[in-house]
């Protein structure tokens, strides 16, 4: 197995390879909404973390070995649009190139409640969001 860099950096989405796979949560999401620049830190341990672009929105974090990884990630309670809810992401990592890499997010949304004077969709006990997208620095 060759084993690939993946460096601490940002990395944008390769156009075209965002794709909804699941979404039980009702979020209406298209393929274009996961296609988002992210933040890559490498401990240069082996451990990885993916963020939002600007460092405040943790996807996953996690061992990568031999060029895969399961990343996670279990929020608080955040507030999105019409819902309130907690969720949890499982991230498969897999690095394809030198920095350039491929994630399927399945983020388990739960506890969801309406936010005062909004119907969330999302059923209240549990639903799941899943997504990939391949991203290149």
């Amino acid at each position: 197995v060759t084993v690939y860099q993946i460096s601490t950096g940002s990395y944008n989405p390769v156009a075209g390879s965002g794709a909804i796979v699941s979404d039980s949560c009702n979020t209406g999401f298209v393929a274009a909404d996961v296609e988002k620049a992210r933040k890559v830190s490498n401990d240069a341990q082996g451990n990885i973390s993916v963020t939002s672009v600007d460092g405040l929105s943790l996807v996953g974090t996690g061992p990568v070995r031999c060029n895969t990884g399961t990343l996670t990630y279990e929020s608080q309670f955040i507030v999105d649009g019409p819902c309130n809810y907690r969720y949890k992401n499982s991230v498969d990592f897999t690095v394809t190139s030198a920095n350039t890499f491929g994630i399927v997010v399945t983020q388990t949304r739960l506890d969801s409640t309406s936010v005062a004077g909004a119907v969330c969709p999302q059923d209240p006990t549990s639903c799941v969001l899943k997504y990939s997208v391949n991203e290149s620095k």
